[in-house]
């Protein structure tokens, strides 16, 4: 069994919002998922969930810094974003 999926089996059990838009994009690192939706990204660890949403678009892509510490978001505006991750999972 591949470590992603190892990580899914956990969560099966574990209750995701549900989302008023298209989910965009979404990156797994470890044990840290982080998905776009929206004009936000939720990050979800251990059934958790917390949101960032200081964004002026929709979000359309999102990527971890292999250490885990930032995560890079683009907007559909062209800007890009860099969250300190750590803080928010």
């Amino acid at each position: 069994m591949i470590r992603d999926e190892h990580y899914f089996k956990k969560l099966q059990s574990t209750h995701f919002n549900s989302y008023p838009s298209a989910v965009q994009k979404m990156a797994l690192l470890n044990n840290s998922l982080a998905v776009c939706t929206g004009k936000q990204v939720d990050f979800v660890q251990n059934g958790a969930t917390t949101s960032y949403s200081k964004f002026e678009s929709e979000t359309r892509c999102v990527k971890w810094r292999p250490d885990g510490q930032l995560v890079a978001v683009g907007e559909a505006s062209g800007r890009v974003q860099l969250i300190q991750a750590s803080k928010r999972v």
